[in-house]
């Protein structure tokens, strides 16, 4: 089915790009084509300079992009395989939530380009909150088996990053600043996040290779603005620029992490044994 060769397409394509880049990289002597490629935005585009001001860094440089190149290819592995198609979801919560998780999945792969260039950072950031704000309530009144108090915590928390993503967008707004304490709320969604995992990890639904992707993603979001100082300050600009660029990169585990739990969440616990990476076998109609 095609559904199921998806993932060898999509990998297939996007390898096969890339070898088609770097083959021109090599001819050209000069990384751009194999930068686009693989990242899928410009080399100029970067905070990293021209690949001709990269001289000293060259080889990091090939090094860095071929970590990309795998890390990416797994992660269109994941997010394209799809679990064999079931009964529809007879919860409207749980069909609308999948809905939002592959959107948001999109965003991350592709959308965000689009929006980006095309309209102002204020509608940008509307639109970030138009997904995300009914994502992040739908995630946890879907959750099973948690009390009423840790929904109010977890939806306190989606409460709180709405209002940061609202001021954000007032704040770009010509002559306009919002309070700074309102924009800072935004570490709200970390604490969502935290609520999130530990709902799928006692949920069932879930399997543990994604709660530990959910783990991972949030150790991400931690560290690495840390890690970015780190490089930036004590490595030096540029290396420390393409370093930060791999850290970067890892930033598909939080997408594959979104789309793992679209393809999980209309899954009945029982059809999922905890810890089992494999998809259950579709359910029949009666």
């Amino acid at each position: 089915m095609f559904r199921h060769r998806l993932r060898l397409i999509v990998v297939g394509l996007y390898l096969a790009a890339a070898t088609v880049g770097a083959v021109v990289s090599a001819v050209t002597g000069s990384a751009d084509a194999l930068w686009l490629t693989v990242t899928w935005y410009p080399l100029d585009d970067s905070p990293f300079g021209t690949s001709s001001e990269l001289d000293d860094s060259i080889v990091l440089l090939f090094v860095l992009l071929f970590a990309t190149l795998m890390l990416r290819a797994w992660a269109f592995w994941q997010i394209f395989s799809f679990p064999p198609r079931g009964e529809r979801p007879a919860d409207r919560r749980v069909v609308w939530l999948r809905r939002l998780l592959y959107l948001a999945v999109a965003d991350d792969l592709i959308l965000w380009t689009l929006r980006d260039l095309l309209l102002p950072d204020t509608a940008v950031e509307l639109l970030t909150l138009v997904l995300w704000t009914p994502l992040e309530v739908l995630f946890v009144l879907v959750l099973t088996g948690r009390s009423g108090a840790f929904r109010a915590l977890a939806l306190t928390l989606a409460g709180l990053n709405a209002v940061a993503v609202a001021a954000s967008a007032v704040d770009e707004l010509p002559g306009v600043r919002a309070p700074q304490i309102l924009m800072s709320l935004g570490l709200a969604h970390i604490g969502w996040m935290i609520m999130i995992i530990l709902g799928q990890r006692e949920d069932g639904r879930w399997s543990e290779i994604t709660v530990s992707l959910g783990r991972i993603s949030l150790v991400l979001s931690l560290a690495g603005p840390v890690i970015n100082f780190g490089f930036l300050y004590v490595i030096g600009t540029a290396t420390g620029g393409l370093l930060i660029h791999l850290l970067s990169a890892f930033g598909v585990v939080s997408t594959v992490w979104l789309a793992r739990s679209a393809h999980e969440v209309a899954v009945a616990p029982e059809e999922k044994p905890r810890g089992s990476p494999a998809w259950p076998a579709a359910r029949q109609p009666s």
